[in-house]
Parts: structure tokens; sequence; C-alpha cells
């Protein structure tokens, strides 16, 4: 027996509202969960605290991308490569940032498959795009390891404006190479301090040029 259109419209309207419900509830659960992980965070001493850990894996058993991630580095740490990856990939596909950002990282070092596993690129760019600075300074190495030095400085660039230690030390190579003549102005000298700290350059005994 076919059903009439407003008997369609009104089954549609109930689905639409259990999903509602769901994601409300669900939504609850989530943040009721953030607010442990963080209260864990706050008594012990974090990634490198073995009862840390024995709170924080019930809470990534039960979804939270932030304890999930946890439990993944933690794992690393230990040279538990297997379990590190299956927890890292879980939270980094809920678009975690400091799990896409560890599970570049760990790719990109070979850990988890060979050295440079394109993939890594992929986790690096939404790193990035999600707010990671980090990533900043990854991406420029796989432009650099390509040979494609002027988008290895344009990566490193933005990762020192957004105090990336890491990409400011590059940085300083590349101005002590010469290399950011290929893309910078002279007056990129002149906004650079006001910019991000100088501190990496002055250690590095570097000349701005």
């Amino acid at each position: 027996m076919s059903k009439s259109n407003k008997e369609t419209k009104k089954i549609e309207a109930l689905v639409l509202d259990a999903i509602k419900k769901i994601k409300e509830k669900e939504t609850e659960k989530t943040e009721t969960l953030r607010k442990e992980y963080q209260r864990i965070m706050d008594e012990t001493g974090g990634l490198y605290d073995s009862s840390a850990f024995d709170r924080v894996l019930p809470l990534a058993k039960e979804g939270l991308p932030e304890a999930q991630c946890f439990v993944g580095e933690h794992y690393m740490y230990d040279d538990y490569d297997v379990p590190a990856e299956y927890w890292l990939r879980l939270s980094a596909g809920q678009h975690y940032p400091p799990a896409e950002l560890a599970l570049g990282k760990w790719l990109y070092y070979g850990i988890f498959s060979f050295k440079n596993n394109p993939e890594c690129e992929q986790w690096f760019l939404l790193a990035d795009k999600h707010g990671q600075t980090k990533a900043c300074y990854y991406l420029g190495k796989l432009a650099e390891d390509k040979g494609d030095m002027a988008e290895a400085c344009r990566w490193w660039e933005k990762g020192a404006e957004g105090y990336d230690e890491n990409s400011q030390e590059e940085l300083a190579f590349c101005y002590e190479t010469g290399h950011l003549s290929i893309i910078f102005s002279a007056k990129y000298e002149e906004t650079v301090n006001r910019k991000f700290d100088l501190q990496v350059f002055q250690e590095k005994n570097c000349q701005l040029v």
C-alpha cells in the first residue's frame, strides 16, 4: 500500500527529530568526556604519567579524539607503533588537529610505513588548515626533499610567523645561504622584525641578506 505525501513527510520529520536528539545526546556525552579528560590532565603529569594513561584509555574507547591522540602518542613513546597508529588514525579521522600532525610526523619519519610516505603530506596539510603551525615545518621539509626551495621557504615563512622554532631555524638557514632572494623582496627585511621573534637568527649568528 502506497503512503500519501503527507504520511511520508510526517515520517521524514520524525526521523530528523530523532537524529537531532541523538546528536544532542552525543554532544552532551562528548562534553562530559572532555571535561573528565581535562581534569585528568590537570591532576597528572600528562603524557609521561602511567596513571594518566590508565585513566585516559577508557575515554579513548568512548570515542573522545583528544584521549585517542593521547593514547596513541603514549604508545608511540613506549615504542608500540601498531597500537599507536590505530589510536592516532582514530583521532585524526575525527579531525583532531594534534592527531593529524602526529600521524603526519610519524609517517614522515617512516615509523608506520616507509620513510616520506606521500600520505604524510595529506595529514600535514589538514593539520596546517586546522591551525597546527608545526605542520609548516614538515611541509617545508617535504618541499625541500623535492628540491623546491622556493616552496620550502614559503612554508617556513608561514611557520616562522606562527613562532614555530623549527621553521624559524630553517628560515634563518635560508637567509644565510641566500635561498630567500628567489622569493622575497628587499622590503621583507624591513618587516621581518615585526613579524616574528628573531632569537633563532641571533643564536645562529645569521645575517639577513
